[in-house]
């Protein structure tokens, strides 16, 4: 048997130009189906925009943060190798560039995103202020899709390991033959000497 719950969901605002009064409006409804019904409709879009919002400014503010302890660490991790080994290396090492480019890249795609559903839940009446966070949306969305596009051509220019794993992957060059030993059939051999 199902249970017709009816909650308000805000108001109705006419827009201008439909022959309605000056700030005319009337109370909406929902009509919900379900055994229980815990959130009306405008309830979960305001926990879903503010959960949604959390989860993409949450990582874009600590992932800074995250980085620059680790470019401390390779910093120091740098100062001791080179305390160690008086000759540099030939390669150089691209680790501090790789770390900063994807804080920065990864910063600029998932800030902007949080922050227009925050917005979206400050300002949802502000027809000028939502029709800009809806287009802000879609160009958070170009932007999160080219960051994780780039990913693997900045990995590709700044990483040595990378290049050659996928040169190996997509067969620009062979990989390199595994070795596998068989430790039964030495041991069977073995059994075999034993009995004669």
């Amino acid at each position: 048997m199902a249970r017709f719950s009816i909650f308000k969901d805000g108001l109705w605002i006419a827009p201008k130009g439909c022959g309605y009064p000056p700030n005319y409006n009337q109370t909406k409804y929902i009509v919900l189906v379900g055994r229980k019904v815990i959130f009306s409709d405008a309830t979960s879009r305001k926990l879903y925009g503010v959960v949604n919002g959390a989860a993409s400014v949450i990582p874009a503010v600590l992932y800074p943060v995250i980085a620059v302890v680790l470019l401390v660490q390779l910093w120091k991790i740098g100062k001791n190798r080179n305390k160690l080994f008086s000759r540099q290396k030939e390669e150089k090492d691209h680790t501090t560039q790789l770390v900063i480019l994807m804080t920065i890249t990864f910063f600029i795609s998932q800030l902007p995103f949080g922050l227009s559903m925050w917005l979206q839940l400050v300002f949802p009446y502000h027809t000028v202020i939502s029709s800009l966070l809806d287009h802000g949306k879609e160009i958070t969305s170009i932007l999160f899709t080219i960051n994780a596009t780039c990913h693997c051509i900045i990995f590709a220019t700044l990483s040595v390991q990378y290049r050659e794993v996928a040169r190996e992957v997509y067969g620009c060059r062979k990989m390199k033959p595994m070795v596998v030993v068989s430790t039964r059939s030495v041991v069977g051999s073995q059994k075999e000497n034993k009995t004669n």
